[in-house]
């Protein structure tokens, strides 16, 4: 036999069983505003013909000709969020679950819309 309280942790309500479904909400929360951005990115690009390409020229001085992709930024915000609550001792507001839940949604968005979307649409990837 164990530690005192060992078998408490795996079963339900445990510290771990309570981690697995804390973190299957924030995928299944993540998947859902990625689908959002995905679409919103969608329309923009095929219905009202926008590409960043032709407008990267005009952001290249502020981001010093790097393009920028809106995954690049969802990384940022996700691992801002995710140190700030580590900082707070694994909690975090519903302001700090929001930005990382946004962050990885935007980061997941990119990755969607260049390996897949596009490339099943144009047959490129579009991807530098």
């Amino acid at each position: 036999m164990g530690p005192a309280g060992e078998g408490e942790v795996l079963q339900r309500g445990g510290a771990v069983h309570r981690a697995w479904r804390s973190t299957g909400r924030l995928a299944v929360q993540v998947a859902a505003v990625a689908a959002v951005i995905e679409l919103f990115t969608c329309f923009t690009r095929f219905v009202l013909g926008l590409r960043a390409v032709d407008h990267a020229r005009l952001l290249a001085r502020y981001s010093f000709g790097i393009r920028l992709h809106h995954g690049y930024t969802g990384l940022l915000l996700a691992l801002a969020a995710g140190a700030w609550m580590l900082a707070r001792g694994g909690r975090g507001g519903p302001w700090l679950r929001g930005l990382l839940t946004f962050g990885l949604a935007m980061a997941l968005s990119d990755v969607v819309h260049h390996f897949v979307v596009l490339w099943a649409v144009t047959g490129s990837p579009e991807f530098p």
